[in-house]
């Protein structure tokens, strides 16, 4: 992959000559938006049409709506924070009129904001990534990989709490032309917001959770406010091919080989985005916990047993719980044949897992939220040494997991409730 000419090529559209660092980059050739804990970086030229205005204003938009439901969860100081974000609300209206309009003055800087750079098409996020080789030689061999041309973001790591966010899909048949992509919203009305917030959510995880938090309650967090926000989320980040996503890297997903989410990603809807998402997953996940009842019938663990299928749709395979918490990891790998569908059932598990949690788990169900957010914002805090596991029994006096199906603990409740869905 010619990273070294895209990277030339989009600097020669910026009338740059040498590749700057990233704060001149974005001084020079962005505009800016402080929106509270999170930095929107939209190029110049994308906000220099009606159309790029219209997209820019909708995920500021959507931005601010991430975290008012964010404060539901977090009480402390929510009426400045609510204050906070219903003045950038009319902000963003009187922005969407007229671009070059100063935020007001009113508004407190948030110390290290969570940093989103958006591409508008896949030009731009290849060119980006050509950049970034270009301005540091150690970018190549953490970027300049065939693979990452058909990314929807990266992880700027060294850079802080830094996304770059595709605002188009890489195209399924490109032959050769890694600049072909199709639009977000080919699929789902709010397709390229619920990408967009996907990433977003998991930058603040990774901004105010950090590694307190147990990876899967971040990404399982973080699907789920998606679709708290919007109704459902279909984004193709979060489940299973490392070439959609740098989510899938790292190999902490139980039950998944140290490649994380290495597999190439099935183009046509997996069985788990039936819903889209608007269930939390609830319908999917107990479709497949009865059909890996009806195949466990010996097993003492009817609750929780999943069938996963292979990439073909004719085989089936058995997986069990634990599927959270340390008990989890010492599952063994799944197979390579079943591993798409595998990432696909945990994103969903996660993700219905976190809602339950801060829904269910408690009745009434203000109690659950309640509950919730004193782990969320213990979370937050990050001042003690409890870890998430920890934290999970001494908020609720149970444990996230245990490896014997008869022991109590919120995993097995939770697939207890899901048994009772419809």
């Amino acid at each position: 992959m010619p990273f070294a000419e895209h990277g030339r090529a989009f600097l020669k559209a910026l009338g740059e000559t040498t590749a700057p660092d990233l704060q001149t980059l974005l001084a020079g050739h962005y505009t800016r938006m402080q929106l509270a804990d999170f930095e929107l970086c939209v190029p110049n030229s994308m906000v220099a049409s009606k159309d790029g205005v219209a997209r820019a204003a909708a995920i500021a938009g959507a931005l601010v709506e991430l975290q008012e439901r964010l404060a539901e969860w977090l009480p402390a100081d929510a009426d400045a924070t609510r204050a906070e974000l219903k003045t950038l609300t009319k902000w963003i209206a009187t922005w969407r009129r007229k671009p070059e309009s100063t935020p007001p003055a009113d508004l407190q800087p948030h110390p290290d904001p969570c940093v989103l750079i958006v591409a508008p098409d896949r030009a731009a996020f290849v060119g980006f990534v050509g950049w970034l080789g270009l301005w540091k030689d150690v970018n190549r061999e953490l970027f300049w990989f065939d693979a990452a041309a058909q990314f929807c973001d990266l992880r700027l790591v060294d850079e802080g709490q830094v996304q770059l966010i595709a605002l188009e899909y890489a195209a399924p048949d490109q032959d050769g032309d890694v600049t072909k992509g199709f639009a977000m919203d080919t699929r789902e009305r709010t397709g390229l917001l619920q990408h967009v917030l996907q990433r977003a959510a998991t930058s603040w995880c990774w901004r105010f959770l950090g590694d307190h938090a147990d990876p899967c309650f971040d990404m399982g967090f973080a699907t789920a406010l998606v679709v708290d926000v919007l109704g459902q989320n279909n984004a193709r980040s979060g489940g299973s091919g490392k070439s959609h996503s740098t989510e899938g890297q790292g190999g902490f997903i139980p039950g998944a080989p140290a490649m994380g989410g290495g597999m190439p990603v099935q183009n046509a809807d997996s069985e788990w985005r039936k819903s889209q998402g608007s269930d939390w997953f609830a319908r999917p996940l107990r479709q497949a916990q009865k059909a890996g009842a009806h195949e466990a019938k010996r097993s003492e663990d009817k609750l929780g047993s999943f069938l996963v299928c292979d990439r073909k749709n004719t085989r089936r395979h058995l997986v069990q719980a634990p599927f959270l918490g340390s008990f989890a990891l010492q599952r063994e790998a799944v197979p390579a044949a079943f591993l798409d569908d595998y990432l696909e059932f945990h994103r969903a598990y996660r993700a219905a897992f976190v809602h339950w949690l801060a829904t269910f788990a408690e009745k009434p169900k203000q109690r659950a939220h309640d509950r919730f957010a004193v782990l969320l914002q213990r979370l937050v805090d990050r001042d003690e040494k409890l870890d998430y596991e920890a934290l999970c029994q001494d908020v609720y006096g149970l444990p996230l997991s245990a490896a014997d199906p008869a022991a109590d603990s919120l995993e097995r409740r939770f697939l207890g409730w899901l048994a009772k869905s419809n």
